[in-house]
């Protein structure tokens, strides 16, 4: 705890906070559309008490933009409890979403869930300090040892290695404990704010855990990075057959409205969001048709074209379809 409130004071400091105007502005504002916007993304209403937050990580010409939030967020308003979906990349970007909840709602969060271990979703959980004290703050299991792996262990800062510190802060982020540990398996967890009940299941393929968060009134799934809309995946921690399965999963059912990991919120009928599920049967496709004939993963994948069809599609950074063709490459050397 000690080392969240510090972490919180060092790196809040002059971060995008709303102004008063601002809150104000956003108090006022009780229609759909956005409620509030910063650099770095923007909020929205969904519907009665849920909000998404979109990042905005890439400028109007698609290069690289602010990406302090860098993935997307949402709010669940109960009536006695605020539930945030991840904790952004930098504690000061997911500040900015404390702040903006403050001004919605008069309240504070109370509940954090991290969806899975990736920097951009749980680099911020020490914005959400509050005299001293985090909110709840729920990983699975599998999540929390692949955060403390991962980004727990303290690197060299810079060539020269004259500071320490934890390997998240090379992403802007810092390492927090969480609180509490979500059941792994399918039993799942039901979290009650008070006349709204929240479901988070655990699923994987983004990742070997990954949560997904399901509103019933008004009907919304937070999928963490499970889904990605017009922003090509990352398969870097990917089970790529695991992460075909639970797409086609959340799109199964009732039509709902999608918060995806990356991109702009959808409905679960929306053309870019099947386009999504659609990409993902072509990677698989042309990666399982370049490994048959002996074609290597880097090759194949530095010359995969995703069809026209599935429109244009936005990169955080070159090699994501090596990474995914590597990744297939895996799974299909393991099956022999």
């Amino acid at each position: 705890m000690q080392l969240a409130a510090a972490a919180a004071c060092s790196c809040l400091a002059g971060c995008a906070l709303p102004t008063v105007a601002e809150q104000r502005r956003i108090e006022k504002k009780a229609v759909d559309g956005s409620l509030a916007r910063t650099t770095f993304g923007g909020l929205h209403r969904l519907g009665d008490g849920v909000y998404a937050f979109v990042a905005t990580p890439f400028d109007s010409r698609g290069g690289k933009g602010d990406r302090r939030a860098h993935s997307n967020s949402g709010i669940i308003v109960g009536d006695e409890g605020i539930l945030v979906v991840d904790a952004l990349r930098t504690p000061g970007a997911s500040a900015w979403l404390v702040a903006a909840c403050h001004a919605l709602t008069g309240r504070r969060p109370t509940h954090l869930v991290c969806t899975h271990f990736h920097f951009d979703h749980v680099g911020g959980v020490a914005g959400f300090v509050h005299q001293g004290k985090l909110p709840r703050v729920y990983q699975t299991r599998r999540t929390r040892d692949l955060v403390r792996d991962s980004y727990g262990e303290v690197v060299p800062k810079g060539e020269q290695g004259l500071l320490a510190q934890s390997s998240l802060q090379a992403f802007g982020g810092h390492y927090v404990e969480p609180t509490d540990i979500v059941i792994d398996g399918t039993e799942g967890l039901r979290i009650d704010l008070g006349r709204r009940t929240v479901n988070i299941r655990e699923v994987s393929g983004h990742t070997e855990s990954d949560l997904v968060v399901e509103v019933e009134d008004p009907r919304v799934v937070f999928t963490g990075d499970l889904v990605w809309n017009g922003i090509f995946p990352n398969f870097m921690s990917a089970h790529p057959e695991r992460l075909g399965i639970a797409v086609r999963s959340l799109f199964q059912g009732e039509k709902r409205l999608m918060v995806p990991g990356h991109g702009l919120v959808g409905a679960t009928d929306d053309d870019s969001l099947k386009n999504y599920a659609d990409l993902l049967d072509a990677v698989e496709l042309a990666a399982k048709q370049a490994y048959a004939k002996g074609i290597p993963a880097e090759q194949a994948g530095g010359s995969f074209q995703i069809p026209e069809s599935l429109g244009a599609w936005k990169y955080f950074r070159p090699g994501f379809h090596e990474t995914a063709f590597r990744k297939w490459y895996e799974l299909l050397q393991e099956k022999g």
